[in-house]
């Protein structure tokens, strides 16, 4: 909110030629809608700004579709490195099984005590 505010500031100073903002708006039935605001100053030439142009465009499916993709690339990288545990403890149990010492440590296996001991 407040770097927003710093550039309309700039914009109504003059010195800057725009401000665009995404603000996210509730309708009188209480959805929500995303738009895009562009505000310009209008001059004449040799003369300041004393006037503004507004614009305003909806980004509800731009954002919608963006919040989509970053959900699925969330549950892909789960899902990586879901995958990723369970061969490490693959290749451990056979480490094991070969008496050989684990070839992967995961920080949750680093903190939790050997069996049969005890925690103080």
């Amino acid at each position: 909110m407040r770097r927003g505010l710093g550039n309309l500031q700039q914009l109504l100073g003059g010195r800057s030629l725009f401000f665009e903002t995404d603000k996210r708006c509730l309708r009188p039935d209480g959805s929500v809608v995303r738009v895009s605001l562009t505000l310009a100053p209008e001059w004449a030439a040799g003369e300041s700004a004393h006037s503004r142009i507004a614009m305003v465009a909806g980004i509800s499916a731009r954002k919608q579709a963006e919040e989509q993709v970053q959900r699925k690339f969330n549950h892909l990288t789960v899902d990586r490195e879901l995958r990723t545990v369970e061969q490490e403890k693959e290749v451990n149990e056979g480490c094991r099984q070969a008496c050989q010492p684990p070839r992967y440590t995961r920080c949750s296996e680093r903190e939790q005590p050997a069996p049969g001991s005890l925690r103080t």
